[in-house]
This record gives structure tokens, sequence and C-alpha cells, in this order.
């Protein structure tokens, strides 16, 4: 079984996201203001930094040749 959802349609990293949730937790920066750092949307900021969004992927498990 493998995991068919396409990644490639993301504007962010998962490094990127870190990075955003990072800055977040700092206290210094807004869903807003790091929704315009990162050019997506206030909601999409506000998703990543709760953790709805990009969270890390599941590796997807390997078909066992016998």
């Amino acid at each position: 079984m493998t995991n068919s959802y396409n990644w490639s349609h993301r504007k962010l990293t998962f490094e990127q996201a870190e990075e955003m949730r990072h800055l977040y937790s700092l206290g210094n920066a807004s869903h807003a203001k790091l929704a315009k750092q990162f050019n997506v949307s206030t909601t999409v900021a506000r998703f990543i930094i709760n953790n709805v969004n990009y969270k890390n992927p599941i590796p997807s498990p390997q078909k066992v040749r016998k």
C-alpha cells in the first residue's frame, strides 16, 4: 500500500511550517504578520500554528517482496 497523496501542491515546506510555529512561540509575531512573511493567508497561518496543517508526513510502508 502506498500513500497516493500528492504533497507537491503545498506552498510551504515542513521546515518553513516549523519555523512559523517557532516564531509564533517566541511571542512577538501574530498570525497576520507570519501570514504576510510566508505569503499565505491568515487562515493557513493559523492552521499551521495550531498543527491542523503541515504535520510531518507519515512515510508510506514499503511493500515487502518475498
